[in-house]
């Protein structure tokens, strides 16, 4: 997908949050915020959303995350 457009997090959390995102660039956005160990730093409707497509196999944890 291509969130590259958007030149930090904080951009990615703003187009996620006004719904702008396609359904794969959702699944790269939460990638990146478990790669990026920041999910516990944010809401916890982010928290849950992550462990639903963690438990459907759309994103992954690293071992020992």
């Amino acid at each position: 997908m291509n969130l590259k457009k958007y030149h930090s997090i904080v951009d990615k959390i703003m187009a996620y949050e006004d719904g702008r995102l396609d359904e794969g660039e959702v699944v790269d956005f939460f990638q990146e915020l478990v790669d990026l160990n920041i999910l516990n730093s944010l809401q916890g409707s982010y928290q849950r959303h992550a462990e639903i497509l963690i438990n459907k196999g759309y994103i992954e944890v690293a071992a020992g995350e």
